[in-house]
This record gives C-alpha cells, structure tokens and sequence, in this order.
C-alpha cells in the first residue's frame, strides 16, 4: 500500500491477541526500510491512536480493542 503526504488509508483488518502484542511501524523508503517505532497494546486497554513521528515522518494509527 502506498502512502503520500496527507494520505488516509483505511485497514480493515481484525486481529485476534491474548497477552501483550507489539505493533511496529517501519517506512518503505528506496534506500531501505525505515523503522519509524513500536507501541504495545495490552488487553483491556482502551481504544486510541498511535503516533510514529521520526526522521521526518509522521503517521497516525487509530484502533478498536473489543
């Protein structure tokens, strides 16, 4: 999936998890990946965005625990 400025993609995706999961994010860059950070979501957490800001780069994450 390719993303540019000001973009909004949505992924509609389900993923079942027990215990602690780890969400990574890394930027698909011609001179290699960059990895941009990681957040760890726990179960009975709340629903939230995450934000990756580095090496210039800024994206949101919004998710849904049920």
């Amino acid at each position: 999936m390719q993303i540019s400025e000001g973009d909004k993609n949505k992924i509609d995706r389900t993923l079942q998890f027990t215990g602690k999961v780890s969400v990574k994010l890394y930027e698909n860059d011609v001179e290699g990946d960059d990895y941009l950070g990681q957040q760890v979501l726990e179960p009975g957490g709340k629903d939230g965005i995450m934000e990756f800001t580095k090496d210039g780069a800024k994206y949101r994450l919004s998710y849904k625990l049920t």
